[in-house]
């Protein structure tokens, strides 16, 4: 007698994965979200594709974005907590021009210094025809200013919108896949989500 495996769909393996983890369960929805958006637009053949995750903090975003793309990942956080994980900023990142085919940042582009240069740097490892995937927090509700410390002293730059950030990426884009600003139920800030075709 033989013995079928039901298939299942990438969605279904996905929600399975995070019923099953013991981490917190709405930062992996958050995650496995955004990483099913992304899945949309990565070609049929996915063989040797790597996604570059830019301050992934742990595993969560490195396993969503596996389980719902069905990707290779590697991290870049200021430390290190799993073995795909390289430590680096994000302003100077060490990976050679044209290193992956995706360079995803979730909820960490606020955090940076230098808007511009971070950008820059996205841009300048994704290979031409990649995506890069931004989603961040926008028009602060607890900062007063474009850059400024909120009241647990984080450093937060506002990057206002979508718009802002298309414009700093300028016309080194070849199309625009994603842009949407809008609130999310468990954030009462505006969050920016960005997913762009490097020329």
């Amino acid at each position: 007698m033989k013995l079928f495996k039901k298939k299942i769909s990438r969605q279904d393996h996905c929600a399975q994965w995070c019923s099953t983890k013991g981490n917190s369960r709405r930062l992996q929805l958050r995650c496995l979200q955004l990483a099913l958006l992304v899945e949309r637009f990565l070609p049929a053949g996915r063989d040797g594709v790597t996604a570059l995750c830019v301050g992934c903090r742990d595993n969560i975003e490195l396993d969503a974005i596996e389980h719902a793309c069905g990707i290779k990942t590697k991290g870049l956080d200021l430390e290190q907590t799993d073995p795909r994980i390289e430590v680096g900023d994000m302003h100077k990142m060490q990976f050679e021009d044209g290193s992956f085919e995706v360079v995803y940042s979730a909820y960490n582009l606020h955090h940076a210094k230098d808007l511009q240069v971070v950008i820059d740097e996205f841009l300048r490892v994704v290979k031409p025809g990649g995506l890069v995937v931004i989603e961040t927090p926008v028009q602060f509700t607890d900062y007063d200013k474009t850059t400024t410390v909120n009241s647990k002293g984080w450093v937060k730059i506002d990057a206002k919108s979508t718009k802002n950030l298309l414009a700093l990426m300028g016309e080194r884009i070849s199309e625009v896949l994603v842009r949407d600003d809008f609130v999310s139920r468990d954030n009462p800030e505006l969050i920016a989500r960005l997913i762009v075709r490097r020329k």
